[in-house]
């Protein structure tokens, strides 16, 4: 990403600061988020477990992924700080493609398990 919006040296270790600095946030809401989904489908296998408490196993999963979320949107807004107005066109160009890219696979994964919509 440096070489494609042509950062400068002081932007990229701005960006490597920001990127650090959040980093032990991040692991800890992804391993977070890991343990809420995988308790929320172990207790979707249990046919013990009751809809109120596969209620709250759902809720705690969303709420660590909202948590999740955040911690990545105060990141890119960090790093967005640090880009020139071009950089950032050029930068929401890149997300765009590489969304669309992802949309894409997921389409080709789906139809190979013949889940077509």
């Amino acid at each position: 990403m440096a070489r494609a919006l042509n950062l400068t040296g002081a932007q990229q270790a701005s960006i490597q600061a920001i990127r650090e600095r959040h980093r032990p946030d991040l692991v800890v809401q992804r391993d977070t988020v890991r343990r809420a989904q995988a308790a929320l489908r172990a207790a979707l296998q249990d046919p013990d477990t009751s809809e109120a408490q596969l209620r709250v196993l759902h809720d705690k999963a969303s709420s660590a992924r909202f948590e999740l979320l955040l911690v990545g949107r105060a990141l890119r807004q960090e790093v967005q700080a640090v880009l020139t107005p071009e950089q950032r066109a050029k930068a929401a160009e890149w997300r765009a493609t590489a969304q669309a890219h992802r949309r894409e696979r997921v389409r080709h994964f789906r139809m190979a398990l013949g889940m077509n919509d």
